[in-house]
């Protein structure tokens, strides 16, 4: 099923309601023609959606998208340590297939920058057979702090299916600049997404810094509440 993906409605703005149940209510009411779904946990105990493990849920899921016309755009969340090896989230990629979903979100938690960038690399090889982007997001809390650091180990993994996923309210926690936004490099997609969440002097000045994107860069904004 080819789903439209523009403006997703990001994870955390459906987290309360059940799969497939938030599908309904996307399409429905909210009028957004994508989703973004957490398959694998952010932290340990934190909260997920178990398509990874339940055969059932996954067939329901995608019949509701199929009946709705609702996609998935972007699967969470997959996390690079010390010891990350891209072999442990084989079963996962393969459920991102099976969804249709475009794009997963990649976090840094290797203090090691050379061995983050390595294993970015790596993980954007094994998700490349299955049409995934890896979107590296900057995170103040993780050791990917800011667009400067998720830009230059985007560059160095020299994958193409590499990404930098912006979000507004990242932007603001971390030492990021507009500068640094409308540095990214404006000759490939950088970009899948850009998370409007936030105040709106904020998501204005994000937006204008990336407007000088080309035409073929444009990405989905993922919506968050």
């Amino acid at each position: 099923m080819h789903v439209d993906q523009a403006d997703p409605l990001a994870r955390l703005s459906h987290e309360r309601l059940a799969l497939p149940a938030r599908l309904d209510l996307t399409r429905a009411e909210l009028d957004y023609q994508a989703v973004g779904l957490r398959a694998l946990p952010v932290a340990p105990g934190a909260d997920f959606s178990p398509l990874i493990e339940d055969a059932g849920l996954l067939r329901e899921t995608i019949a509701r998208m199929e009946a709705t016309g609702v996609g998935v755009f972007d699967v969470e969340i997959v996390r690079l340590g010390p010891n990350f090896n891209p072999e442990t989230v084989r079963t996962f990629l393969e459920t991102c297939q099976k969804l249709g979903a475009k794009a997963v979100l990649v976090a840094g938690d290797d203090p090691d920058e050379a061995r983050l960038t390595a294993s970015f690399a790596a993980f954007c090889e094994a998700a490349a057979p299955f049409g995934l982007t890896g979107d590296l997001e900057f995170m103040p809390w993780t050791k990917v702090p800011d667009a400067r650091a998720a830009q230059r180990i985007a560059v160095k993994a020299a994958q193409p299916n590499a990404r930098v996923l912006v979000d507004a309210l990242h932007v603001g926690r971390s030492s990021t600049t507009l500068a640094d936004l409308a540095a990214l490099p404006r000759s490939r997609g950088w970009m899948n997404a850009l998370a409007l969440n936030g105040g709106v002097a904020l998501l204005t000045g994000a937006a204008a810094a990336l407007a000088g994107r080309s035409a073929g860069a444009s990405s989905p904004r993922a919506l968050q509440s």
